[in-house]
């Protein structure tokens, strides 16, 4: 639901229940919401957040999987060609079985810098920090990126981590690995399937 020019909202729920060929049942939920607020008079500030609840249970195994995730992200354009990214997600996890029982709480800190050389590339660096249990645990990732704009609103984006990590729970994405990555970028809001602009 788009409520005014700057705010749009949105939710969904999904729920899933089938019995597996080794037996039992095994039942999925998964409900979210979230938020985008864009400053469209000057186009300088951009906010996402989101909340999301998933709960599996598996009568096969005995066993149950709760996961919250809230994630937050910002940009921010000082001047024109420069913006400035910052992400921060949170992930808590509660597995249980007959003779298990465990709870973890993950943590992703994110921040970009892109710089505009010309109207179709960009460059700049990425930095990324996931801590697990607290901050006992803490893994590090710092790369280079560069992209191209191939169409309006396509951009085709190449980078390199001088080092990272790979987060199994899914917090992070497959671009805080060490080595070199490319990806797809589309932008698009709810005028894609109506056929209207703004």
């Amino acid at each position: 639901k788009k409520i005014d020019r700057d705010w749009s909202f949105l939710g969904s729920l999904a729920y899933s229940n089938r019995d597996r060929k080794s037996g039992g049942m095994l039942t999925q939920q998964r409900a979210q919401g979230g938020f985008a607020y864009r400053d469209v008079d000057s186009n300088r500030l951009g906010w996402l957040g989101m909340y999301e609840f998933t709960q599996e249970d598996d009568t096969a195994k005995a066993s149950k999987r709760i996961a919250q995730l809230v994630s937050s992200h910002i940009n921010y354009k000082p001047i024109r060609p420069w913006t400035v990214s910052g992400r921060y997600a949170v992930k808590f996890i509660q597995d249980k079985t007959i003779n298990f029982d465990d709870n973890a709480t993950l943590q992703l800190f994110s921040a970009r810098s892109m710089y505009d050389l010309t109207e179709r590339w960009d460059a700049g660096v990425v930095c990324h920090l996931l801590t697990t249990d607290g901050f006992n645990n803490k893994y590090y990732g710092l790369g280079l990126e560069t992209g191209y704009l191939m169409s309006a609103n396509l951009w085709l984006s190449m980078g390199a981590n001088q080092f990272g990590f790979n987060d199994q729970e899914y917090l992070s994405d497959s671009y805080t690995d060490k080595g070199f990555y490319l990806r797809l970028r589309y932008k698009f809001d709810e005028t894609l399937f109506d056929g209207t602009e703004e």
